[in-house]
């Protein structure tokens, strides 16, 4: 069996210049507004590795598959804080829609940083 129907099993990409650049990124998730609970403050912004094939115990998806998040919104896709189970029951198509458009936000602030190359990226502003 290839792996095209197995993404679980295509290599992770792990890259420190991608984890630390979502440091200096605002929070891309603002997931914490579901709740009434604002984003913490832009020095918790981390690198927040999303619900995606490959994440399990032990073991992070690719750094690819990344967000940038304050560690409010961390604490509650992560299930840090209980408050998130109330979030994915309650809300789970704006969760979805909010780690689509944090991951293409964080990507796009990664290219346009130099993080992330793409030889033949037009970039339309």
């Amino acid at each position: 069996m290839s792996d095209d129907n197995r993404p679980h099993m295509l290599p992770k990409v792990r890259s420190e210049a991608i984890r630390r650049a979502c440091s200096d990124m605002p929070c891309c998730l603002r997931i914490a507004s579901f709740i009434g609970l604002s984003c913490s403050g832009p020095n918790t912004v981390v690198g927040c590795h999303l619900p995606t094939d490959g994440k399990g115990i032990g073991t992070k998806v690719t750094d690819l598959s990344i967000a940038a998040g304050c560690q409010v919104c961390h604490d509650l896709l992560d299930g840090r804080d209980n408050r998130g189970r109330l979030i994915r029951e309650k809300y789970p198509l704006g969760l979805a829609d909010r780690i689509i458009r944090a991951q293409s936000e964080t990507l796009t602030r990664l290219m346009m940083d130099g993080i992330i190359e793409i030889n033949d990226a037009e970039i339309i502003i």
